[in-house]
């Protein structure tokens, strides 16, 4: 179904790439380059995440913001990703 590798890290990674398209305008990447950014970002958010849920210095509140926050990323994920598959078999 995917034609590069790159496109499984925009699929994986689509809201992210949203997201570094400003950088990109300013910095030119080549396009393993933006994939890896994207990878990287995306640990970094896991790994932060889990400290910071571990770290339990944190209110309640302050807990379930943070997962509504990133649950409502990883519905833009699958939203974009979606979308790509219907533009790709089109």
């Amino acid at each position: 179904m995917f034609d590069k590798i790159s496109e499984v890290v925009l699929f994986f990674g689509g809201f992210t790439a949203l997201l570094l398209l400003p950088v990109y305008a300013i910095v030119p990447l080549s396009e393993m380059e933006f994939g890896i950014a994207i990878i990287v970002i995306w640990l970094l958010v896991w790994i932060g995440s889990a400290l910071w849920f571990t770290s339990g210095s944190h209110t309640r509140r302050a807990q379930m913001a943070v997962l509504a926050v990133l649950s409502g990323t990883s519905l833009c994920q699958s939203s974009l990703a979606f979308l790509m598959i219907i533009g790709k078999n089109v």
